[in-house]
């Protein structure tokens, strides 16, 4: 559900956070990770705690689990169901796909369906509404930093709450 939420329903790839990281491979992740815990301190970077090694990551890694890249047979589509090999067994379990419920506003325009997230009662708004504000909290600490200039606007979501 998790790839379902944060791959196209975001304007990002199909493949979402997870799958994501199964193509890449988890090595590959990990070292991404570390980069980030080399360049950053906690005096350059508020938000330093928040680049930890999660321990599922540390405990895969140490079962030498490196997934899709290493193993290719790990996930087999077959129509609109893939199976996935399970990371902590040997078992297979379909992952349903097509889920169009879940966020019917997708093709609201932005600014509407952010405003629409803020608001959100249910578990999926809610979650993809933290994971959105976190960039934006983040984006604009660091604004100065990143950008020699920001635009302003006028959008629905200024001043949106937490």
């Amino acid at each position: 559900m998790v790839d379902d939420l944060t791959g196209k329903k975001l304007g990002r790839a199909s493949s979402g956070t997870f799958r994501t990281a199964d193509v890449v491979g988890l090595d590959t992740l990990a070292h991404v990770v570390k980069t980030l815990q080399d360049t950053l301190d906690e005096k350059s970077d508020p938000f330093y705690p928040s680049f930890a090694t999660p321990e599922v990551l540390k405990a895969l890694l140490e079962k030498g689990n490196l997934v899709r890249r290493a193993r290719p047979a790990s996930t087999r589509r077959s129509g609109a169901t893939s199976c996935v090999s399970s990371w902590r067994a040997a078992s297979t379990c379909p992952v349903r796909e097509g889920r169009r419920g879940l966020w019917p506003h997708a093709q609201k325009p932005a600014a509407e369906r952010l405003k629409l997230l803020r608001n959100a009662e249910g578990p999926q708004g809610q979650f993809l509404w933290a994971i959105l504000r976190n960039s934006f909290h983040y984006a604009a600490v660091h604004l100065a930093s990143i950008a020699n200039t920001a635009p302003m606007s006028t959008s629905p979501c200024a001043g949106a709450s937490a």
